[in-house]
């Protein structure tokens, strides 16, 4: 490999990861749209927890609850977001299918 190239895909035995870039895929204008329009649909429709545990969870953190639908505030979302690791995987039956997220990975599942 030249100066300054890099692997595409690295293979170990904690699964495949990428080492490219991340790519942006959409100009920023068409991800604040999809964000604006996410923030809405979490705000007006919600989501269904059918999990009575969860719901006590969201409802004991402030969250807005209308039987099994919870309502996001994007404050909410962000707040949220600040406790979530910067790296993480989610394990699979077979370890050669997790997902990590924050390792240079686009996230894609095989």
């Amino acid at each position: 490999m030249g100066a300054g190239q890099t692997k595409d895909v690295s293979s170990h035995d904690q699964g495949v990861y990428s080492t490219m870039q991340p790519l942006e895929f959409l100009p920023p204008a068409d991800l604040e749209a999809i964000h604006q329009t996410s923030m809405k649909v979490l705000a007006q429709v919600g989501i269904c927890f059918p999990e009575g545990q969860a719901l006590d969870i969201f409802k004991k953190h402030g969250f807005r609850t209308d039987g099994e639908i919870v309502y996001f505030t994007e404050d909410q979302v962000f707040d949220a977001i600040k406790d979530v690791p910067e790296q993480f995987s989610i394990q699979a039956r077979n370890p050669a299918r997790k997902v990590r997220f924050g390792f240079h990975d686009p996230g894609v599942t095989l």
